[in-house]
């Protein structure tokens, strides 16, 4: 019987900073001999990067590196990265792997983000790039408008609008352009807020300005990087944070390994970029995919499915150039997953806005779900007029139902002994080497 504390991912969506660190410091204080907390460094806005260090006896050997909550919304991979660490020092007895390694866990990259999605739920992906200059007038400002805690989307009605309902369920919307004989209600959708340095005339479609500004700090890594992709900043290590965490890996060339934490589609994936290392990295995908439940696919192989939009600035691509380590990442799954879509379905699904019918129909029959894609509700918009607001919520959407984000993690604690024991203690299929 697992003795774990899964009830640190039951309250995923409870975990602000302030109560992330109260965890992390229980672990140092329920472990003493096992669990060391630190920091890498501070945030922007002054919280804690925590770092916590997991081994028994010295530090002095070869290190494993886990990344969680890069993404602002991505709040399980804080919870399952608190949970890999009570994991390994609960098996200390009947497992030996902290004599022989030494772990260190950033649960939470993004201290600032993650605790804005906990205190007002939305989609902000890492956060923002810069604010709009005071000099511009009607820029969206993406906010909670009605007061109901979250933020969602609006859609406006407009005539000739770009999307519609469907008929399999009338919350979801799709491209009106596609059905050009169709006669009923069009809208437009955008994200919920309104518009800042209003000048009291301009209404939808009339000189607004929207944000594009957002960042992905998981496109901001140097090796690999490339200008214009979506997210990725004026220059590498644009993201002080970024450049926190890379300086810091730099500096402890024991690490021989890293594994990162998201919430996306569920999957273990692996760096896309061509190397002499790829038959072995594949052996241990391949085991990896059955430990942890979850197809294995290159990031090479999800970019061709998602439309061939090639991403750079990746961790894993960064961990393999730039240090010479093999780094997987886990994504623990979406809301979509936990309602029954298939991964390998949803990245060949070609409309955005088809995806959601497996949550929404999960919705229809429990109406007590977070509102991952909530019912349109009518909204009377202080500049817009009237519209709805409703449709998807980034961080319900992101994060699956506790009961799958415990079934992934413990699948992920498998796969880190795995790729510990294997990279880091057998030696086999070593890899170039720190640089």
């Amino acid at each position: 019987m697992v003795s774990a504390r899964a009830d640190i991912i039951d309250r995923t969506l409870e975990l602000t900073d302030e109560e992330f660190n109260k965890e992390a410091e229980k672990l140092a204080a329920d472990y003493p001999n096992l669990v060391k907390i630190g920091e890498i460094g501070r945030s922007r806005e002054g919280r804690r990067i925590t770092l916590l260090t997991v081994t028994e006896g010295s530090e002095e050997k070869p290190g494993y590196f886990v990344q969680g909550n890069i993404h602002s919304k991505e709040l399980s991979s804080t919870s399952a990265g608190l949970y890999l660490v009570r994991r390994l020092c609960e098996d200390r007895r009947s497992c030996d792997i902290l004599t022989k390694v030494v772990f260190y866990f950033v649960p939470r990259c993004n201290p600032d983000g993650a605790d804005r999605m906990i205190r007002e739920p939305g989609d902000e992906r890492s956060g923002w790039q810069r604010p709009a200059p005071d000099s511009l007038t009607n820029v969206l400002e993406v906010c909670d408008v009605n007061g109901d805690g979250i933020i969602q989307r609006m859609r406006i009605p407009v005539k000739d609008g770009e999307f519609r309902p469907t008929e399999r369920h009338p919350t979801c919307m799709v491209p009106a352009d596609r059905t050009p004989d169709y006669k009923g209600p069009r809208y437009d959708i955008v994200e919920e807020g309104r518009l800042r340095n209003w000048d009291g005339k301009t209404g939808w479609r009339h000189g607004f300005r929207r944000r594009m500004d957002a960042l992905d700090w998981n496109r901001d890594w140097p090796a690999g990087w490339k200008r214009g992709c979506w997210g990725a900043g004026d220059r590498p290590y644009s993201v002080p944070e970024v450049k926190l965490q890379g300086d810091w890996l730099h500096s402890h060339t024991n690490i021989l390994a890293a594994l990162a934490l998201h919430n996306g589609y569920e999957m273990l994936l692996a760096t896309g970029v061509e190397h002499a290392d790829f038959k072995h990295l594949d052996t241990i995908g391949k085991v990896g995919e059955n430990l942890v439940g979850v197809p294995y696919i290159a990031t090479a192989d999800v970019d061709m499915m998602e439309q061939g939009k090639k991403q750079a600035g990746r961790f894993e691509e960064w961990c393999y150039l730039e240090l010479g380590i093999l780094c997987f990442t886990i994504e623990l799954g979406t809301r979509e997953n936990s309602a029954g879509a298939r991964t390998l379905d949803l990245l060949k699904e070609r409309d955005a806005y088809t995806a959601p019918y497996a949550v929404c129909e999960e919705q229809t029959r429990n109406p007590g779900l977070k509102p991952a894609y909530g019912d349109w509700k009518k909204f009377h918009h202080p500049q817009f007029g009237d519209v709805e607001l409703g449709g998807y919520n980034g961080v319900y959407f992101a994060n699956p139902h506790p009961v799958y984000v415990r079934r992934n993690a413990e699948g992920a604690y498998r796969f880190l002994l795995y790729h510990a024991s294997d990279i880091l203690i057998n030696g086999t299929g070593t890899v170039c080497g720190r640089k």
